[in-house]
């Protein structure tokens, strides 16, 4: 099971680190029209540190460590989400759509949420009673605690963006939906590397970084989500080569043309106080 942990975990670990270089290449190339994104580099932040995460346990396996079954299943969990999003992002990157509309709200869409949690449930459980006992006062475990914490609070809002577009259009977006499922499964799997591994300096060092990147990140995703900054979702006069999702024009905003890509987008300043969408 070491092998095959091991090379999903640097799978994992390479594919974020690929994402980020594409966030960050996407910053570069509109930074002159658009200047940079907050979003794009706490996403890009967010991804550097994850896939360094994953390629540092891929060392440890590598080099002996036993993995138990828990931190096996949980990085199978936060497989499927990462990997479909990915592949949307280079379908994106190469000139494709990048995305797929659900229409409606499918049955096996609508059960995902149940497995979902049962099984994260059972996991932690499982990992917190049948491992050794808990070392509360180790770096590794209040970092991956901070980081889980945090990667949920990012979660929040972006579901309920979700839920808000299936409200508007009867539907969903799948590389959306992949994107809001990275996040809880990846702090199920940073719950259980808190209540199963000890660490080491490498992991030490990963982690301590990864917590201020996530903070930053869920900020910046709240503000947003609140319309109280101005980010490239507003502020767009034309667009880089390859859209993000959360970029994609409405109907309201223009929309895109050609093989090209470019965007007529109406400006539009940010909301007054009593237009902004409700707290959560």
């Amino acid at each position: 099971m070491n092998i095959v942990f091991g090379v999903l975990s640097a799978s994992v670990g390479i594919a974020y680190s690929t994402l980020g270089v594409m966030t960050m290449q996407e910053q570069v190339a509109a930074r002159k029209v658009l200047g940079w994104s907050r979003s794009g580099i706490g996403f890009a932040a967010m991804l550097f540190t994850c896939g360094l995460h994953h390629l540092v346990h891929t060392s440890h396996v590598f080099r002996g460590e036993d993995i138990s079954f828990a931190v096996a299943a949980a990085t199978l969990m936060a497989l499927p989400p990462g990997a479909l999003f990915f592949w949307f992002r280079f379908e994106a990157f190469l000139g494709g759509p990048g995305d797929r509309a659900i229409s409606g709200t499918p049955p096996w869409l609508a059960a995902m949420p149940i497995f979902g949690l049962t099984a994260a449930g059972a996991l932690v459980a499982g990992a917190a009673f049948t491992a050794e006992p808990v070392v509360l006062t180790t770096v590794t475990f209040w970092a991956n605690v901070a980081a889980g914490t945090v990667y949920l609070a990012v979660a929040w809002p972006l579901l309920r963006t979700q839920f808000r577009r299936r409200a508007e259009r009867d539907g969903w977006s799948a590389s959306g939906l992949a994107l809001s499922m990275i996040f809880p499964t990846c702090a199920l799997t940073h719950f259980v590397y808190a209540t199963t591994t000890t660490g080491d300096i490498h992991s030490y060092a990963v982690d301590i970084v990864a917590v201020p990147s996530a903070i930053y990140f869920v900020l910046v995703v709240v503000l947003l989500y609140r319309r109280t900054v101005v980010d490239w979702n507003v502020k767009l006069a034309s667009a880089p080569a390859r859209h993000a999702p959360w970029a994609t024009p409405t109907p309201t905003d223009g929309d895109w043309q050609g093989a090209d890509r470019v965007p007529v987008v109406a400006v539009r300043p940010v909301p007054a106080a009593d237009e902004r969408i409700p707290s959560p």
